[in-house]
């Protein structure tokens, strides 16, 4: 996960200081909405799944914080092609400056200050933790996940945290685990994932959810990942006011000529992570 974020943050290296917005609507109310008790744990894990209806592509402005030894804060618009593409473009002025563009094989990025791009295998991101495009959407989006690992996923453990929160945890991925907490109202509001032995800390909260045709979504994501001696805190704020949904958008990426290749390792010293 740690290398996921990392990857976020690739394409907006030399950039700062750009703006959007975001506006919220209350999220769908369930029968659920009541406290929280061991038997109402199926309709409340069904009721939040049922929400969402599938869809095909999704075009949507954001805007990004990385907090590091030098903080960025950069915006855009992102396209998202379900289970196939997640690209964040970065613009100043109406021109793109950046890019991050991610298929179910390969990371790519480029950064036209210097004149710099990446490209490289996904397998580099699944070393850490098993993520398929799919799974990357959800995340970003803010919407429980199954992560299945190349073998259907088993069921998750529902359990009572309070009167007003409930978790479903996932152990298909020991020794990495991961969990998922819900408001009593079936709102998603944390992922957390751990890794004891690699030391792998991964932490989501989610926050102002956003009623589409499609579900309810945060529109906000606030990370903090601490792994391999590093740490990074990251803000990821959706405009599902002015998202587009199922326009037929299939974004292509180009590898620039003249542009210099170097490694995301490298682009990552630059971002002065801890």
């Amino acid at each position: 996960m740690n290398i996921f974020v990392k990857y976020l943050a690739i394409a907006l290296v030399a950039m700062a200081g750009l703006a959007s917005c975001h506006t919220t609507k209350p999220s769908i109310q369930t029968p659920a909405d009541t406290a929280v008790t061991a038997a109402s744990l199926p309709e409340r894990a069904a009721a939040y799944n049922q929400q969402f209806k599938e869809w095909n592509d999704l075009v949507i402005p954001f805007r990004l914080k990385v907090s590091g030894e030098q903080s960025l804060s950069v915006a855009g618009r992102a396209t998202l092609v379900r289970g196939k593409i997640v690209q964040l473009s970065v613009r100043v002025l109406g021109f793109e400056v950046a890019k991050l563009y991610l298929t179910a094989d390969y990371i790519y990025a480029m950064e036209k200050v210097h004149n710099r791009y990446v490209a490289e295998p996904i397998e580099k991101l699944q070393k850490d933790f098993p993520l398929d495009i799919n799974n990357i959407q959800d995340l970003l989006l803010g919407r429980q996940s199954r992560i299945e690992n190349g073998e259907k996923a088993k069921d998750a453990t529902l359990e009572v945290v309070d009167a007003k929160h409930w978790r479903a945890s996932y152990d298909n991925l020991s020794p990495f685990l991961y969990s998922f907490l819900f408001s009593a109202d079936n709102s998603l509001e944390r992922f957390d994932g751990n890794w004891a032995e690699k030391k792998v800390n991964v932490a989501i909260d989610y926050s102002d959810i956003f009623e589409t045709p499609y579900g309810s979504f945060p529109s906000t994501a606030r990370a903090s990942v601490k792994a391999r001696n590093r740490s990074l805190n990251a803000q990821l704020d959706w405009n599902f006011v002015s998202s587009k949904w199922n326009s037929g958008a299939n974004p292509q990426w180009t590898t620039p000529k003249g542009y210099k290749r170097i490694s995301s390792d490298k682009l990552v010293e630059m971002l002065g992570v801890n």
